[in-house]
Order: C-alpha cells, then sequence, then structure tokens
C-alpha cells in the first residue's frame, strides 16, 4: 500500500465506502465484475484499493476480531500472528511482572495490537506507510499507553521499555520461505544488542527452528492454534517460566513441559491411538503426554500413542484402530474393499510416501471413509486402518 492509497482510506472517506462492501458476496468468480463496478464508482486506483481491502478483511476475520474494522496489507497479513496468539503471549509478560514492552518491527500492529490489551506498547516500524496503519489499528483496540514511531531497527542501540518482542520476517522477495535464521529479516542475531537493557524478551520464529540454532539462555514454546501449529517463541530473561521446551494448545489454553522422567514403553497397538498434537511433537514431549494419559508409544521412535481408552481431554486426534494391516498398497486396497471403505484419508509418522497418491490408489466403492496411518509398530513397517475421528468440540 502507498501513502496516496493510505490518505485516501483515512482522510478521503475511502473506509466509510470500504464498510459498504462488508455485504459482497466477493466470489472470485465475481472478480473482473466486481473491479469493474468499484472502478467505474471510484476510480481507477480507489476501486483496486476497496476491493483488495474488502477482500483482506475477510481473511483477516480468522485472526482478528474487529477485522472488519482494520486496514490490512497482504504481506504483513500473512505474517501477523492474530489476537489469540499475541494475547497469550502478553499473558505471559504480565504474570513476569512487565508493564512495558517495545514492538520491534511492528508492521501493520497485529502484535502491538494484542499487547495493548494488557501493557504499555512502543512500536518501532521502518516503513511510515505500515507504521501509520499500525497506529490506526492498534488505536481501535488500545487499552494501554500506545506509542508508535517510525525507525530503522539497525539504529536502535537501546530500548525504551523494559521487554521487547521482535517478529522478524521469514520469507525472501519471492514468497520462499526461509529457515535459517541467520537469513532472517533482520536476523536472529540483532537481538543480542538489546537483550542487555531489557527484563524480558520473545522472539518469533519458525516453529521448524533447528536446536543449533537456538540461542543458548532461551526457552523455547512451540504453539498451536486449533490443532495446527503456528509457531515457535523464544523466552529470554523474566519471560523464561522454568521449561527450557514448552509446548502450549490454544485456544484451549493447555501448556506441557518436560518432566524428568525416562522414555515411555513400547506396547502393542491398542484399540485407540493418539496422534499427539503438533506442538507437543515439535516440542519433543510425546514421553510426558503418553504418562500424563496413561498411554504407551507403538515404536520407539514414533510419535504415535496407543491403549484401551483415551481420555476426551487428550491432546491430539484419536482413532479408534479397525485393524493392523502390511503397508503393501496391493493388500491394503484389496482389504479396504473387503472392509467396504470407498474413500480414504491418508497419514503417516515415521515413514516416507506420497500421501494424496496413496488415497487415490486406496479409492474404492464401498460407502464407509476410513482413515489408514503408515507408520512403525516396535521397528517394522505397518499400516493402521482406522475410523475417522468426530471433531470435538
Amino acid at each position: 500500500m502507498n501513502r496516496e492509497i493510505l490518505d485516501y482510506l483515512l482522510g478521503r472517506g475511502g473506509l466509510a465506502k470500504a464498510a459498504h462492501l462488508a455485504d459482497w458476496p466477493l466470489d472470485p468468480r465475481d472478480q473482473l465484475q466486481d473491479l469493474t463496478r468499484l472502478r467505474q464508482e471510484h476510480g481507477d486506483r480507489e476501486g483496486t484499493a476497496l476491493y483488495e481491502l474488502a477482500f483482506l478483511r475477510r481473511r483477516a476475520a480468522v485472526k482478528f476480531r474487529r477485522a472488519d474494522e482494520m486496514i490490512f496489507e497482504r504481506e504483513a497479513l500473512e505474517q501477523a500472528s492474530g489476537e489469540i496468539l499475541g494475547r497469550h503471549r502478553a499473558s505471559r509478560m504480565t504474570a513476569a511482572g512487565i508493564r512495558t514492552v517495545s514492538d520491534l518491527g511492528c508492521g501493520i500492529g497485529g502484535d502491538a495490537l494484542a499487547f495493548a490489551s494488557a501493557l504499555s506498547v512502543h512500536g518501532i516500524e521502518r516503513d511510515p506507510v505500515r507504521a501509520d496503519i499500525a497506529r490506526f489499528n492498534v488505536g481501535l483496540h488500545a487499552e494501554h499507553e500506545l506509542r508508535i514511531e517510525t525507525g530503522d531497527l539497525a539504529a536502535l542501540e537501546t530500548l525504551p521499555s523494559e521487554s521487547f518482542f521482535y517478529d522478524p520476517g521469514r520469507r525472501d522477495r519471492t514468497g520462499r520461505r526461509i529457515h535459517r535464521t541467520s537469513d532472517y529479516e533482520p536476523p536472529l542475531e540483532w537481538i543480542s544488542r538489546w537483550l542487555p537493557d531489557v527484563r524480558a524478551a520473545a522472539v518469533k520464529v519458525a516453529p521448524g527452528i533447528s536446536a543449533r540454532e537456538i540461542p543458548s539462555g532461551a526457552d523455547v514454546e512451540w504453539v498451536s492454534l486449533d490443532g495446527e501449529l503456528k509457531e515457535a517463541v523464544l523466552w529470554f530473561g523474566d519471560g523464561k517460566d522454568g521449561a527450557k521446551r514448552r509446548a502450549t494448545l490454544l485456544p484451549r489454553g493447555l501448556t506441557f513441559a518436560p518432566d524428568g522422567e525416562g522414555p515411555l514403553p513400547v506396547a502393542k497397538v491398542g484399540e485407540l491411538v493418539l496422534d499427539p498434537d503438533p506442538a507437543i511433537r515439535q516440542a519433543g514431549l510425546v514421553d510426558e503426554i503418553g504418562r500424563s494419559f496413561g498411554l504407551s508409544r507403538i515404536d520407539v521412535d514414533g510419535d504415535l500413542l496407543t491403549g484401551d481408552h483415551v481420555e476426551t481431554t487428550a491432546p491430539g486426534r484419536v482413532y479408534r484402530v479397525a485393524e493392523v494391516a502390511e503397508p503393501s498398497v496391493k493388500k491394503l486396497r484389496r482389504r479396504c474393499r473387503e472392509l467396504g471403505i470407498g474413500r480414504v484419508t491418508v497419514g503417516h509418522r515415521g515413514v516416507s510416501i506420497d500421501p494424496a497418491r496413496l488415497e487415490q490408489q486406496l479409492r474404492g466403492k464401498g460407502d464407509r471413509v476410513a482413515h489408514v496411518i503408515l507408520t512403525r509398530r516396535a521397528g517394522e513397517a505397518c499400516a493402521l486402518i482406522c475410523e475417522v475421528p468426530r471433531e470435538r468440540g
């Protein structure tokens, strides 16, 4: 978004016009027709901007409660965490007694918005247009003192707050994900200049961060939302809670940490299997979950847990095992047809397969639906033919 478009939205009635688009279907099949109409009514650039804002507000609704009042940029929205994740971080800061936070590279204000519900926020953003968008967005919600300034983090030596949050860019100019922390924009190592000035810090990194790239002195929290792994956060100083590794499952608010005990025993496949939440798997806490819920591993190196009873509160997806079968495609296809299974979804743990291809190969004419998990049982490859679980409330 450029300055002229932002001025149109903020100062020349653009937001009021955008509000009228809330009831439009915005069906992609009608995009050309909708754009033509808006350009005729408001001008080419203005009509295009109104359509883009309306479209992004629809996408942002899953992240922000008041998305229909906010201003978004496509790239910045992709990186924005969303209110549930942001408020969780804010709650950890306030639990540590933190009252002020600097949001470094605050973008359009998605995280600053969440922090402002509990803390005084000092945001810094290099792009002056994004900084103005952040002021507008956070101003809709701010319950505490808010100050957002335009500045370059490269020149930032000291911080005016007792904590900071840092969310560096993790995509290159072509949109591809960046995996090495040294290639983040700005690089992760920049935090070393700010850490001595603060009591606490939180740094958002890719959830697949390798152990060797985790800075010394940091605790790591992997966070999922509705069963989808969203992020990893490095915690420093008073933001740490005593657990070097932690998995947090939102919005349920469940959180797990190492218990200091040894590995779980391996047992035969029971009536049920639990595929743990991805935050638990990434944090390496499968054994802890198994002990908490009285389950065993299927394989010493696998993530699946099993038992004859799994509590409904167990963190992950629970499947009822109909049969343990050989992993041969030919034998699996024949067995699925014998069981009247027509549609199959495929998962895999500890083996390398193409799930989409196998789903096609196993598709039949039956009316039953099954979930097939290719995995290892006591070191040997196997296939678990399972009933599809009901979604939890």
